[in-house]
């Protein structure tokens, strides 16, 4: 499309330069700086675009993954089924980290290697 655009644009132009009509110039000039403008904010769209979808595919992730859960009754970690390890409820609350936590075996209790 944009081709289509330009390709006009360029024939517009060269028609225009051969006239000695100014106004008219003068709108081939306006013309051609708001197709320079749309398309500017035509890639800033996309761009947008493109990190909103990042954003939503991470959600949706996210989603699935706490579809899994299996959350402890303490209420500090979760687990994930065929997992032995849990990971840390904290950390997955605030910054969705998937962090698995350490066994202090000689206690027998979890905890997060990010909350020592």
């Amino acid at each position: 499309m944009y081709q289509d655009i330009s390709q006009l644009i360029h024939d517009i132009c060269s028609l225009a330069k051969k006239s000695k009509d100014l106004k008219l110039k003068e709108k081939v000039f306006d013309l051609t700086n708001l197709v320079i403008d749309l398309r500017n904010e035509n890639e800033d769209i996309r761009e947008k675009l493109k990190l909103l979808e990042g954003s939503l595919k991470k959600v949706e992730e996210n989603t699935e993954f706490a579809k899994k859960m299996k959350i402890d009754p303490k209420g500090d970690k979760f687990w994930l089924e065929g997992e032995t390890v849990p990971y840390c409820l904290k950390c997955w609350d605030s910054e969705h980290k998937k962090i698995h936590m350490t066994l202090w075996e000689d206690m027998g209790i979890w905890s997060c290697p990010e909350h020592y």
